[in-house]
């Protein structure tokens, strides 16, 4: 995983703060992978309820200054079904946990 343990946690830290302390955040993508380099990094937020578009830009925002990095947010509501999309980054996705 490319993303060192302070990043992981401030991810963590940062999308609780903004989406509340029952949310689940997960790695997927090329930040996964060990063997490249470069590219954003791509998380997977599980929520409680639906976030407004204002939300999840503010947290892009928050995310890509505090990471210096371009971060892209996806989200799936518990208990809802999930599209096709969803479950195919779910199945390949690893739980950030905060230290």
């Amino acid at each position: 995983m490319r993303l060192s343990p302070g990043q992981k946690s401030l991810l963590v830290r940062m999308v609780r703060r903004h989406l509340g302390p029952k949310s689940e955040v997960y790695l997927f993508g090329s930040r996964l992978d060990d063997t490249l380099k470069g590219g954003d990094v791509d998380i997977l937020v599980d929520v409680e309820k639906p976030v407004p578009r204002i939300t999840h830009a503010r947290l892009v925002l928050d995310l890509e200054e505090a990471l210096g990095l371009p971060v892209d947010v996806s989200f799936r509501v518990k208990g809802e079904n999930l599209s096709a999309f969803q479950k195919m980054i779910g199945a390949n996705a690893k739980r950030l946990e905060v230290a």
